[in-house]
Parts: C-alpha cells; sequence; structure tokens
C-alpha cells in the first residue's frame, strides 16, 4: 500500500508538471508557425494524406494524416486563456473535410477557408511541448531531417550500451527486430516516430540504470507508461512496456516460475498504473478547469476502442491483419535466417558439451519471453476496433515485441551455454 500510495502521489505530480509545460507552450506566439504551415502544403500536395516509399514487399507507409493535425494544434491561436486552450487543443478545421493533410492543401492553394474547429482534448497531446517551440524556428522539413537524425542517434546509442555493457550480443537481435517495424518511415514521420522514441528512450534507462533495476525496476516502468500517454495519442504504445521489459528480463538473472510470475505482474501493473492514472489524470483536471466532460468522453473512445463497433471486427480479424501486415515483409527473411542460425548454434553447443538440460530449466527461462511473445496478440484480442483500422500504420508494429522475445531470448541461451563452457574449460 505504501508503494502503491508513492505511485499515486508521482502520478498527481506529474499530471500537475504535464499541464504546466502545456501552459507554457501555448503562450508561445503562434504568427511564425502559421507561416510555416503555408509552406507544408506543397509537400502534402505531392506525398498525400498516407506517403509511402516506392520499396516493394516492406510497409513503407508513413502518415501525413496524423503529422498535419499536430500542425494545426500548434499553430492554433489561443482563443480563450492559455491555459484552457493546453486543456482544449483545438484546431482549425474545413466543414466536410476530414483530413488534416487536405485542409492545409484547400485552405492555402485552393483558398478555402477554415470555418470551424475540431477539439482534441481527450488526448495529452504532450508532443507539443516539442513541437511549438521547434516549430517557431524551423520549416517542417526541416524537422523532419532533425527527427531523422534523432532517430538515428537513438538507435545508434541503445547499441552503444549494449556493446559498453558487455552484453552485446543483444544488438544483432535489437537491429534485426527493429528493421521489422520499417524505421526509414518513422524516423521521418511524427506521429510514428513517437512510440519508436520512448521505446529506445527505456531501453537506454534500463541499461544506464542496470545496477539499479531489482531496486527501482517497478518505478521506472511506471514512469514509461506515464511518458507515453502524456507524448503519443494511442498508436502503438504497448511496446513502451514489451521491449524494455524484454531487455528488463535479459538483464535480470533466471529465477523460478512463481519469482517470474511476480516479477512481470509488477512491472506490467506499473507501467499500466501510469498509463491510465496519467491519463485519467488529464480528464479530470481538464473537466475541472474547463467545464466540459472529458471523463465521460475519455472512457467512451476506450470502450469503444476496445471493442468491435465500426465494422464487422473481431479478434480474429485484428490477429490476422495485423501478422499480414507484420510477417507480409521482406525482413522477415533475415529473421528467419537469424533464428535457424541461433537454433543450430545452439544445438551445436549441447552436442559439443552433451549438455542436456532439464525440462524444468528450459521453462524457467522461457517463461518471461514466452509471457511478453503472448502480450501483443492479447492486445489485438482485447483492443480490437485500433487493432484493426489502424494495423497497417500503428497496430501491427506491437509485434517487434514479439520479435525481440524471441530472437533477445536465443541470443540469452547461447550466451549462457558459452559462458558454463568457458567455466567449466
Amino acid at each position: 500500500m505504501k508503494t502503491v500510495l508513492k505511485m499515486g502521489l508521482s502520478i498527481i505530480l506529474c499530471v500537475i508538471v504535464g499541464i504546466l509545460l502545456l501552459f507554457l507552450v501555448y503562450l508561445i506566439p503562434t504568427e511564425g508557425m502559421e507561416e510555416r504551415v503555408k509552406h507544408t502544403a506543397a509537400i502534402f500536395e505531392e506525398e498525400g494524406s498516407w506517403g509511402t516509399f516506392n520499396i516493394p514487399l516492406m510497409n513503407t507507409t508513413y502518415d501525413n494524416y496524423s503529422d498535419a493535425l499536430m500542425l494545426l494544434e500548434a499553430s492554433e491561436k489561443n482563443q480563450d486563456n492559455a491555459l484552457v486552450s493546453a486543456l482544449l487543443n483545438n484546431r482549425r478545421a474545413i466543414t466536410n473535410e476530414e483530413c488534416p493533410a487536405k485542409m492545409i492543401v484547400k485552405h492555402y492553394k485552393e483558398g478555402k477557408e477554415f470555418d470551424s474547429s475540431i477539439m482534441y482534448g481527450r488526448y495529452w497531446n504532450g508532443y507539443l511541448i516539442l513541437l511549438k517551440p521547434l516549430f517557431s524556428f524551423f520549416e517542417y522539413s526541416t524537422l523532419r531531417a532533425l527527427n531523422a537524425c534523432w532517430q538515428i542517434l537513438l538507435m545508434g546509442f541503445v547499441c552503444y550500451l549494449f556493446y559498453k555493457q558487455k552484453i552485446k550480443q543483444y544488438i544483432l537481435p535489437y537491429l534485426v527486430s527493429v528493421s521489422m517495424i520499417m524505421p526509414a518511415a518513422i524516423v521521418i514521420n511524427f506521429q510514428l516516430s513517437h512510440c519508436f522514441s520512448l521505446m529506445n528512450g527505456g531501453l537506454i534507462v534500463l541499461l544506464l540504470c542496470k545496477a539499479k533495476l531489482e531496486k527501482w525496476g517497478a518505478y521506472i516502468f511506471l514512469f514509461f507508461g506515464i511518458v507515453t500517454v502524456y507524448y503519443d495519442n494511442f498508436t502503438y504504445p504497448l511496446i513502451t512496456f514489451g521491449a524494455p521489459a524484454v531487455l528488463y528480463f535479459c538483464l535480470m538473472p533466471q529465477e523460478t516460475f512463481k519469482q517470474s510470475t511476480f516479477r512481470m505482474l509488477k512491472i506490467g501493473s506499473s507501467w499500466l498504473f501510469g498509463y491510465a492514472g496519467m491519463w485519467m489524470g488529464k480528464w479530470i483536471f481538464a473537466s475541472l478547469l474547463t467545464g466540459r466532460n472529458f471523463i465521460s468522453e475519455g472512457f467512451g473512445l476506450v470502450v469503444f476502442r476496445a471493442g468491435t463497433n465500426g465494422g464487422n471486427f473481431s479478434p480474429l480479424t485484428a490477429l490476422s491483419y495485423n501478422f499480414e501486415e507484420f510477417f507480409g515483409q521482406i525482413q522477415i527473411v533475415f529473421v528467419g535466417i537469424f533464428v535457424i542460425a541461433m537454433l543450430a548454434l545452439i544445438d551445436k553447443k549441447n552436442k559439443q558439451n552433451s549438455l542436456k538440460p532439464s525440462v524444468s530449466n528450459v521453462l524457467q527461462s522461457i517463461l518471461p519471453f514466452a509471457y511478453l511473445i503472448l502480450l501483443p496478440i492479447a492486445w489485438y484480442i482485447c483492443v480490437v476496433n485500433h487493432s484493426v483500422i489502424h494495423a497497417p500504420l500503428f497496430a501491427n508494429k506491437n509485434l517487434i515485441i514479439l520479435m525481440m522475445s524471441l530472437t533477445c531470448f536465443l541470443a540469452r541461451i547461447y550466451t549462457e551455454k558459452e559462458k558454463k563452457e568457458e567455466t567449466e574449460k
């Protein structure tokens, strides 16, 4: 109860800090941003609402729809005081046009007026604390380039820390897994890069705090959940828990069934507590300060996204759509080669040393990774609407958890056998 109380107070503090940060960036003048939105019209007209690279057998689609939405939010002038605007997150719109990218083209290229406004306050939209200041100085095309450099630096730093921490066996599994979610599209697209940045940030935090994980693991995952819901608008948030959880269990010693299960429940519930608590904190504070019932709207959104509404959807449909999107790419060939090679090397080590691990030992080793392999499948079964509608762009990327669990587990088993062989010599 003491731990839960501390976590609850941490969430309340983060809600207050989150609102304060949004309030401060909503004080920034938007005149310069308005001019830069105008310059994006040519880009969105050429690329369309969903751009794509012409690379066969790869999912290279990127999301101009959402990027345009973000730019309209960032450049919106405050209609009320800055605090209310920061909680409502209004943006300009054109009646009978749903796509923000098309709205920008129609307004700046065809002269159609923005004649309505759309409120997006059910999410935190925390990305605005970075986007508003940056968009005050840089064009959208420049921000794309900066985002690409940032994502590449993050991936490079993760690999560097794997090497520095003397666990370089996880570098290749990490890179193989990342290749499946098409980083070429992610690095130029704001919306796609949110959870990818947070995932890599989570891996970096765990690697830097390697010696403190036993004591601080639950709190670290609590803040992963808090930062995820603050910064991301429900794209593929599960990877900010799943991918760091894979690394977490790679860094921890092997445990019993009971210990592994308890540890998984502890970090999983901490992440979920942070994610849900922070999200509800926005609804509560926004309802109190604006007079609008965000609590009802928020719960309605969650129920809708989790249900089968909006079409002939089912958990089976969600599973098939996302598996098809994720595994129907050329990169799966390289993943297959890696898995087969690792299995062959592990088998060779067993034969060379006449190693016959007990069934109990094998099951204990695989248990936490088995939980994580099943995690995205459970997500698709429980969050049906979102998983079907957003399978091509977002939801399929949750399967990187399955990929990292499998590849990192094989790398860990092979490394442990090598260490045991050296010890016996």
